[in-house]
C-alpha cells in the first residue's frame, strides 16, 4: 500500500533484493514490484502480475505566464497517466502485448503456479513461446497451437478447487493470437469463465475444445460464428447456458459439433442446416425445446446424429431421409410424435436408429427392415400400432431389436421367432419370446431376458398389446380401444369413428355401438361393408 503515499527518490536495493517480500514477483520485474518508478505507472502503482510498470509519455506545455507544466508524477508508485492508457498483460510495458505476454496472462487468469511441475517455465519470460509445454508453433514464430489438458488449471496447492477470486478464465486477450489453430483446455474441471467474445478474432481457429470444463458459465458467443475456419467445437459436459447461437450456421468447414450435456435452452437453429462440412452433431441432454429443423436434410456429410434426452416435439422430418451418409440417429427419450417417415428407407448406411421413449405412432414401414446396414433397432416404450414387419427377421446384420412397450398386435413372424442373431440368441431358449412377450404375458422390458422369460398375468388380468411391461384388468372401453387400433380405425369413415376414443364421451355414445340399460355393450356395427356383431359374439 506503499503507492498511496506521496513518496519520492529511489525504492532501496536492499528492498528489491528482499526474499520475503512480493516473491517471485520480485524475480521478474525487480523494484517494481515494490512501487513503480518515476516516470511510469500501473493502476496498482506497483507491476503486478497484470503487467509491469508502463511509461508514462511527458507532455509538456507552457501555461498563460509562459511557463511550463507537464504532467509527469514527483511520486514513486504513481497510479495513472493522462497520456497513455494501461494494457492488461503488458509485461515490458511498451504499450502492446506479445505472444509470450498473452500466454503469461491465460497462466495467472488460471492459477497457472498450480498447473503443475512440467509447466513451471510458463512464469520465466526468458522462455520463447514455442518452447513452453502445451504450445506449439509454425516456424518457430507464430504460436498455432495451446494443448494444456495435462494441467490443473485454477486449482489450489492440493490440486483441489482453487479460490474463484483467483481464476477468472480465459482472458479475453486470447483473441490476439492471430495464427492460432487449436485451443485445447478439455477436462479443467475447475476453470472458471466464459467464453470471451473476442473468440471470433481467431480466424485461423481449426480446433475448440473446452469440453468437460465443468465449472465454466455463460453463454456460446454469438461471435463464434466468425471463426471461419473452425473444424470442430467441442463444448461438451460444460456449464453453459443460453440458446445455440444463429450464427453457427456460418461455420461451413465445421465438421464436429458437440455440445451435449450443457445447460442450454432455445430450439436448434435451422441455420444449422448450412454447416455443408458437419459430419457429426451431438447435441445430447441440453435441455433443447422445438422440433427438429428440415433444414437438417441439406447435411450430405452427416453421420451422426445425437439429439437424446432433450425435449425436442414434433415428427421426425421426412427430409432426414437425404442424410445418405448417417449411420447413426439417436433421437431417445424426447417428445417426438408422428409416424416414421418412409423416406428413411434410403439411408442405406444407417447402423444404428434410437427411437425409444417418444410418442411416435403409426406402423413400422416394411422397408425399415431391409435397411442392409442395420445393426441396433430400438423403437421401444413409443406408441407405434399394427404388426411388426417380417424383413426384420430377414436382415442379417440385425443384433439388437428391442419393440416393447407400444401397441403391436397380431403375432411374432416366424422369421424373428427362430433368428438367432439378435437379441444375444435369446431365440434359441425363448422363441418369439425372445422379440416381444405374447398377450397375457409381460416383462420388465416387454421380451424375455436373460434369464428371465416373461411372466403370466396374475388371475383377472391381461395384456392388451404384444410387448407388455405390466398387466392390469380391463374394461369393455379398453377392448374396443384395442379392436379400433387393430382394424384400422383411423381409416374408417368420419360418420362411422365418430366419438371412437374421446375420452369425454362415454364408449355406449361412440358411432355404431350399442349398450344395455346397464351400460354393457351388447352390439357393434361394423363399418365395413356394414357388418354386424351379435351378442353372442361379443359375449365370446
Amino acid at each position: 500500500s506503499m503507492h498511496l503515499h506521496s513518496l519520492t527518490g529511489n525504492v532501496p536495493r536492499e528492498l528489491c533484493n528482499s526474499r520475503r517480500l512480493n516473491e517471485p514477483l520480485l524475480s521478474g520485474f525487480g523494484c517494481d514490484a515494490i512501487l513503480c518508478p518515476l516516470g511510469t505507472f500501473h493502476p496498482d502503482g506497483v507491476a503486478t502480475n497484470l503487467g509491469g510498470c508502463r511509461p508514462c509519455p511527458v507532455d509538456i506545455q507552457i501555461d498563460e505566464d509562459g511557463f511550463e507544466t507537464s504532467n509527469a508524477s514527483p511520486y514513486l508508485g504513481t497510479t495513472k497517466c493522462a497520456t497513455a492508457d494501461f494494457h492488461v498483460g503488458d509485461v515490458d510495458g511498451d504499450g502492446h502485448l506479445s505472444q509470450r505476454e498473452i500466454l503469461l496472462l491465460l497462466f495467472f487468469f488460471t492459477q497457472g503456479d498450480h498447473w503443475g511441475h512440467a509447466f513451471r517455465d510458463w512464469m520465466d519470460m526468458t522462455v520463447p513461446s514455442c518452447s513452453l509445454p502445451g504450445v506449439e508453433c509454425r516456424n518457430g514464430v507464430d504460436v498455432t497451437s495451446i494443448n494444456l489438458k495435462d494441467a490443473v488449471l485454477c486449482s489450489n496447492d492440493e490440486g483441489g478447487n482453487g479460490p474463484s477470486s483467483s481464476c477468472p478464465g480465459l482472458p479475453s486477450e486470447i483473441g490476439l493470437l492471430s495464427k492460432l489453430e487449436v485451443l485445447d483446455l478439455s477436462r479443467a474441471i475447475f476453470l472458471r469463465g466464459s467464453i470471451p467474445t473476442e473468440i471470433g478474432m481467431l480466424k485461423n481457429l481449426k480446433t475448440l475444445d473446452l469440453s468437460y470444463c465443468a465449472s465454466m458459465t455463460g453463454t456460446i458467443p454469438s461471435e463464434i460464428g466468425e471463426c471461419s475456419s473452425l473444424q470442430s467445437l467441442v463444448l461438451a459436459d460444460g456449464g453453459f447456458t443460453g440458446t445455440i447461437p444463429d450464427t453457427i450456421g456460418n461455420l461451413r468447414m465445421l465438421q464436429k459439433l458437440s455440445l451435449g450435456l450443457n445447460s442450454l435452452a432455445g430450439t436448434i437453429p435451422s441455420t444449422i442446416g448450412r454447416m455443408k462440412s458437419v459430419m457429426e452433431i451431438l447435441l445430447s441432454r441440453s435441455h433443447l425445446t422445438g422440433t427438429l429443423p428440415t433444414t437438417f436434410g441439406n447435411l450430405s456429410k452427416l453421420e451422426n446424429l445425437e439429439l437424446y434426452g432433450n425435449e425436442l416435439v414434433g415428427s421426425i422430418p421426412s427430409q432426414l431421409g437425404q442424410c445418405l451418409m448417417l449411420k447413426r440417429i439417436d433421437l431417445f427419450n424426447n417428445k417426438l410424435n408422428g409416424t416414421l417417415p418412409i423416406e428413411l428407407v434410403n439411408i442405406g448406411l444407417l447402423q444404428i436408429f434410437h427411437l425409444k421413449t417418444n410418442q411416435l405412432s403409426g406402423t413400422l414401414p416394411q422397408g425399415m427392415g431391409t435397411m442392409p446396414l442395420l445393426s441396433w433397432f430400438d423403437a421401444s416404450s413409443n406408441q407405434l400400432t399394427g404388426t411388426v414387419p417380417d424383413t426384420f427377421g430377414h436382415n442379417h446384420m440385425l443384433k439388437d431389436l428391442r419393440l416393447g412397450g407400444n401397441k403391436f398386435h397380431g403375432t411374432v413372424p416366424g422369421s424373428l421367432c427362430t433368428n438367432v442373431r439378435i437379441n444375444s440368441g435369446r431365440a434359441r431358449q425363448f422363441g418369439c419370446d425372445a422379440v416381444l412377450c405374447p398377450l397375457g404375458f409381460y416383462s420388465d422390458a416387454g421380451y424375455a431376458s436373460a434369464g428371465s422369460g416373461c411372466k403370466s398375468c396374475p388371475d383377472g388380468e391381461s395384456t392388451m398389446y404384444l410387448g407388455s411391461s405390466k398387466c392390469r384388468k380391463f374394461t369393455q372401453r379398453d377392448f374396443l380401444s384395442m379392436f379400433f387400433d387393430v382394424m384400422g380405425g383411423e381409416s374408417w369413415p368420419v360418420e362411422r369413428k365418430r366419438g371412437w376414443l374421446e375420452h369425454s364421451l362415454s364408449e355406449c355414445h361412440w358411432a355404431g355401438i350399442s349398450c344395455d340399460e346397464d351400460g354393457i355393450v351388447n352390439g357393434l356395427d361394423f363399418p365395413i361393408n356394414g357388418v354386424q356383431l351379435s351378442d353372442d359374439f361379443l359375449m365370446r
